[in-house]
């Protein structure tokens, strides 16, 4: 396929983008990378057609070669091909190849804004301002990306609660739009963030006006776009009736399920359960959060108490629902489950509301590979499928099964499960540790009393012993023929 014949086929794969045919899209950029050996300068364009698509994987395969190449040879490829690699890994979940990856060739503006993306992703965003004014001040930008950067800055500043840099920055970037009139999703997301920030600000009558502006700019296009107003709208009626505002809340939630918005709907039940003053709900939501950068801003903004445990109960398909009696402890399953099947295990259950991503999963059960598009989903899917295997085996009535590309939790509805807070089980002898003390509770015991107790065979529970008693977690008690032990509380080791 010649140059001239490359650029109306892209041409004519953006507009149909442009028209949502992903299908159509898909099928025609799926035959031109089987028959073409397409120009390694025009790969990144059509890479992140695939992207626009939300065919990430595709993305990756298009770029395989090269970026192999490059991590084989040291020989550095275009910095277009290594941010739009980034930016698909970043999309499957697999952020720390994202960030090595980044580290790879010249900076550019690209790369910066997309590490900032990828620190958003993980909470961080005192990490990303630095970066968003960087990308701001570069001179190898358009205004229009000028203004994506400030957008971004906007929403860490909302994000971190620094409502005075924030509501200078409003009076900076608001004239900027004369510029490009036409940047209505742009503007629309400015206004919904600007209502974030005067909401927080106390300023109710600044809120409400930016509250319409944002919907009568982002209604025509829906979705997402739309739902993060929707969620203002809800919060602002609440400042004023808070048993509507829960209602309305409601409905907002139940349009994030549909949109696999997790944020939306973590943010949903955390202020319905702060609205209904519903103490044990917030605290199991909160525990069910696995960034201390959310916790903490929440727990600042609303002035609330909060301790986390080592372990917590609840329904998994509705914290806000009361946890009744524990049908199951998956703390103590995870003990009984090799280590691929409980890695696999911990990573779903890290963040109960957003379900691990392919490369979320690859990077957690293997950390010193590179992802491969073509063969780590496989491998990935056999992991899976073996816990499911061993939980059956275990009757265990729960399984894990992929939905829209993440690995979503089944279970029985009304089902309560006990787990252990994420920090404790990073490694087996923390896990039995930190159950013995829960279990025990400064009674002495023996290897035989522990082994029965948690169900567990005797190599296995003989090597944590071992373990705990090298580290000194737990210490021998007395110097009888039958070897009893007791937790050295002493230590702090949470």
């Amino acid at each position: 396929m010649s140059t001239i014949e490359l650029d109306r086929l892209y041409l004519e794969l953006d507009d149909l983008t442009k028209k949502g045919q992903r299908q159509l899209v898909l099928e025609r950029l799926s035959f031109c990378v089987k028959n073409t050996k397409i120009p390694r300068e025009q790969l990144a364009r059509f890479a992140q057609i695939a992207s626009r698509n939300n065919a990430h994987l595709t993305t990756l395969k298009i770029l395989a070669s090269e970026i192999l190449q490059m991590q084989e040879s040291r020989k550095v490829t275009l910095n277009s091909i290594i941010n739009t690699y980034a930016n698909a890994l970043q999309f499957i979940g697999a952020i720390p190849e994202a960030k090595k990856i980044l580290t790879y060739g010249d900076e550019s503006p690209e790369k910066i804004l997309t590490k900032s993306f990828i620190l958003f992703s993980e909470w961080k965003y005192e990490q990303a301002v630095p970066l968003l004014k960087k990308y701001i001040r570069s001179t190898q930008i358009t205004s229009y990306q000028r203004l994506v950067g400030y957008i971004n800055l906007l929403a860490s500043y909302s994000t971190l609660s620094e409502l005075a840099k924030a509501q200078d920055l409003i009076e900076l970037v608001e004239p900027l739009f004369a510029e490009h009139p036409t940047a209505n999703i742009l503007k629309g997301n400015f206004n919904e963030i600007k209502a974030q920030i005067y909401l927080l600000a106390k300023k109710a009558s600044l809120a409400s006006e930016s509250l319409t502006l944002a919907r009568a700019l982002l209604e025509p296009y829906g979705g997402r776009y739309l739902l993060f107003v929707e969620k203002w709208e809800a919060l602002w009626i609440a400042e004023k009736d808070p048993a509507l505002g829960i209602d309305e809340l409601k409905k907002v939630r139940k349009k994030a399920v549909d949109l696999n918005s997790f944020e939306t709907i973590r943010d949903c039940d955390f202020h319905r359960a702060r609205l209904m003053k519903n103490q044990a709900a917030i605290e199991r939501i909160l525990m069910a959060t696995p960034t201390n950068a959310y916790r903490n801003k929440n727990i600042k903004a609303h002035n609330m108490p909060f301790k986390a445990g080592a372990f917590f109960s609840c329904q998994l398909q509705d914290l806000l629902l009361p946890a009744g009696p524990v049908d199951f402890a998956f703390e103590e399953i995870l003990l009984k489950l090799n280590r691929t099947e409980r890695i696999v295990a911990q990573t779903v259950f890290n963040d109960l509301y957003r379900s691990p991503r392919l490369g979320t999963l690859f990077s957690s059960l293997y950390p010193d590979e590179y992802f491969d598009p073509y063969t780590s989903p496989s491998r990935v899917r056999n992991a899976v499928k073996r816990l499911n295997q061993s939980l059956a085996h275990l009757k265990v009535p729960v399984a894990f099964e992929f939905k829209r590309g993440q690995l979503k939790v089944r279970t029985p509805e009304h089902l309560t499960i006990s787990l252990p807070q994420r920090a404790l089980y990073s490694l087996e002898q923390d896990l039995l540790y930190n159950l013995i003390r829960t279990h025990f509770k400064g009674r002495s015991f023996t290897e035989k009393m522990v082994q029965e107790r948690f169900e567990l065979n005797k190599n296995k529970t003989q090597r944590l012993f071992n373990d705990l008693v090298k580290v000194k977690k737990i210490i021998r008690r007395g110097l009888t023929k039958e070897k009893r032990f007791i937790c050295n509380n002493r230590r702090s080791f949470i």
